[in-house]
């Protein structure tokens, strides 16, 4: 199908679901809590859909009211059954997390996903949850993962080899099981939404240092997280899409309320700052510790910069929405030290420079990262997602923004992280 591009501008103050990072780990922390908690906002997101599926299969039920807030039943798998089949569908975040969990339960688990989620890597979570005792196996790596989970685990001092949010809260859930205390090391920075509710609600057993760039995570075995309501801030992921279309847009304005602000997720408002971008960033208050706010976006004229290697793990998820920004700004765009998104939901750089290409851009691949020349001048052609969600919406945009009119196959994809993604475009298209 063609999407309608006709809005001279996008004008409007929105609120958006909740963060999917945040919400993944509530459910997860509802859980692994010592009483049912109480979660709201969700998003409609299939990849959150799925976590409460999966904690649902652990025999965990999730139910949901009419204000939209969900009570989850607290530590379902230590009565689970004894074999648990789990179907994580397209949500890595949700096998990495649980591996982690399920690891210091007395139960077998295997873990499966769909043909995407098949293909990602998941020893790099595996090996050091051997160290600790759980048995895991993989299929050379890769999903299905069968896990026999032992109680309690052995506590683990490990460096992280690669900057990752998720394999640092699988470690750290599996530490907060073991009988002993742990101290996971951190080189690089990552999301720290997982360590955000330890210090708020667990702050007796779970600390962290830094000292010459490099986080410590000191983690007291056989703790359980404390009874907690929490209603999930805006994602600013998702908003980070709608902000393209505002800064790219002649006369246009929109503000996001009550909107996450956690530093290490709005890096990329930073880096638009940075290339000239008119963004006011308004702290509002806290939500069980993690900052919340406002943001206002308007049309800017912008000029790309380098993309340092540090920001990478920062910025991970808004890379292909930034390239897409970057065809319309000044000069050079360049992004070096990206390696991991060759193994997202697709190969994204491959994914954004085989489009771009394909529809007139200048632009260089690397293995870690690509250049764009901007100011492109794009015309229509044949573009494939591949089924990547955030390819699928950093695409509807540049279609937008360059009035490039483009034939999409399949919008399925929106489903997994932002199934009302056309439904606020309309809603601030003027």
């Amino acid at each position: 199908m063609r999407i309608e591009h006709k809005a001279t501008s996008f004008k409007g103050t929105i609120s958006l679901p909740g963060d999917k990072s945040i919400s993944h780990r509530s459910l997860l922390h509802s859980f692994m809590s010592e009483s049912d908690s109480l979660v709201g906002n969700l998003p409609f997101s299939k990849d959150v859909d799925s976590t409460a599926e999966a904690l649902w299969d652990l025999g965990a039920p999730v139910v949901g009211n009419s204000q939209h807030e969900y009570w989850v039943m607290s530590f379902g798998c230590q009565e689970s059954r004894s074999k648990n089949l789990v179907n994580c569908h397209n949500s890595a975040t949700t096998m990495r997390l649980l591996m982690g969990i399920l690891a210091g339960c007395e139960s077998e688990s295997i873990l499966t996903g769909d043909e995407s989620l098949l293909k990602r890597p998941m020893e790099r979570v595996a090996e050091p949850l051997r160290m600790m005792g759980a048995e895991i196996s993989t299929n050379n790596g890769y999903p299905p993962v069968v896990i026999k989970g032992r109680t309690p685990l052995k506590p683990i001092r490990y460096k992280l080899p690669i900057p990752s949010a998720q394999l640092k809260s699988s470690l750290i859930y599996a530490a907060m099981l073991a009988n002993g205390d742990s101290v996971i090391i951190e080189p690089v920075l990552s999301r720290d939404h997982t360590e955000i509710a330890l210090e708020t609600l667990c702050p007796g057993n779970y600390h962290r240092k830094t000292s010459k760039g490099v986080i410590r995570h000191f983690i007291e075995g056989e703790m359980y997280f404390p009874f907690f309501k929490i209603n999930i801030p805006g994602d600013p992921s998702s908003a980070a899409f709608l902000a393209a279309l505002a800064l790219l847009t002649p006369d246009s304005e929109i503000t996001f309320k009550g909107i996450l602000l956690n530093p290490r997720r709005i890096r990329y408002l930073e880096i638009l700052k940075m290339m000239g971008g008119d963004i006011e960033i308004a702290e509002s208050g806290k939500e069980l510790g993690e900052r919340v706010g406002d943001v206002t976006i308007r049309s800017s004229e912008l000029k790309n910069i380098e993309i340092q290697t540090e920001d990478i793990p920062l910025i991970i998820d808004e890379i292909p929405i930034l390239t897409v920004i970057a065809t319309k700004s000044q000069g050079e765009f360049i992004i070096h030290g990206a390696e991991e998104l060759r193994v997202k939901e697709s190969d994204r750089i491959a994914s954004m420079v085989w489009n771009l290409r394909l529809l007139g851009c200048e632009v260089e691949e690397y293995q870690d990262g690509l250049r764009i020349q901007g100011k492109s001048q794009l015309h229509a052609g044949s573009i494939n997602h591949k089924g990547d969600h955030r390819i699928l919406m950093s695409l509807i945009v540049l279609s937008m923004v360059h009035d490039l009119d483009l034939e999409f196959d399949d919008l399925s994809p929106l489903t997994i992280s932002f199934p009302e993604f056309l439904d606020f475009i309309n809603l601030l298209s003027k």
